[in-house]
């Protein structure tokens, strides 16, 4: 109520009535029932309130956190084992999961199979050797049909899968009412320190149905091909290097459900 009668009638600027606004939107902020979540976004839906919006999105994303912190129930170690063993996703952090061990497989198989794994990431030369990687939509393409048979029965992987705001997650695993994002990057993406952040969780994994659940799957064509600087300093020399440093980016709550792959697809030597 503080909020909305007295945001109509003031504009965020210094002083008592500003800081009376900002406080009662922290206030929101820190309580993680359902009721606060529709007050914030009714705050958020109020054309009265135009010059608040960005301090009432801050603080809905802010308590959209404390909410999924409070209601987070971590997976047993019998209902993982169900999932990777084909049993069906009993909630979104299941599915991740499994969409996480099935990527990793691939990733196993595309450096130590012997079906030439890595030749669907690479542009051929003579005698079909690897010549230049391919494009990330490529990349992706890969992906996607390495992912489909390694799934259990009903659990599907598509592509440019649409979320609020006309955006497009450029891989979506789903089952059921569960839905798991998962955005892809070349090593060499100009934006790969910032995708993680700005795309796949501001974006996709605000989704209900993903719970907070996303994927961020980064492929590695090898060192002269991440040639782009962490924001912290010179580039990463290997693929673990560059994972570590991408899930250092990310915040504490954000890396109990934010997964980072980095999948080494370079031929082997």
């Amino acid at each position: 109520m503080l909020v909305s009668r007295l945001g109509r009638y003031f504009a965020p600027v210094s002083g008592a009535i500003d800081g009376l606004i900002r406080t009662a939107l922290y206030a929101l902020s820190r309580l993680p029932s359902p009721e606060a979540t529709e007050l914030l976004q009714a705050l958020l839906g109020d054309d009265n309130l135009a010059a608040w919006r960005e301090p009432i999105a801050e603080a809905s994303d802010a308590q959209r956190i404390v909410r999924l912190d409070a209601e987070f129930e971590p997976p047993t170690i019998l209902d993982v084992a169900s999932v990777l063993m084909d049993g069906q996703p009993g909630s979104a952090a299941d599915l991740a999961a499994l969409a996480v061990d099935r990527i990793l497989a691939i990733g196993e198989q595309v450096r130590d199979g012997d079906a030439d794994g890595w030749r669907p990431f690479w542009s051929e030369g003579e005698r079909g050797k690897p010549k230049t990687p391919k494009i990330e939509p490529s990349c992706q393409q890969a992906l996607l049909l390495a992912l489909r048979p390694k799934l259990p029965e009903r659990v599907r992987v598509e592509a440019e899968v649409r979320h609020a705001g006309d955006k497009r997650s450029d891989l979506q695993v789903s089952f059921g009412d569960f839905a798991v994002p998962v955005e892809t990057k070349m090593s060499s993406s100009r934006d790969l320190w910032t995708g993680i952040t700005a795309q796949l969780i501001s974006r996709y994994t605000r989704d209900p149905r993903s719970d907070g659940y996303g994927i961020y799957v980064v492929f590695w064509h090898g060192l002269e091909h991440a040639r782009r600087p962490s924001p912290t300093g010179k580039p990463p020399r290997t693929p673990d290097e560059l994972q570590g440093r991408l899930t250092q980016h990310l915040t504490t709550e954000a890396q109990r459900k934010v997964s980072v792959i980095v999948l080494d697809v370079r031929p082997p030597n």
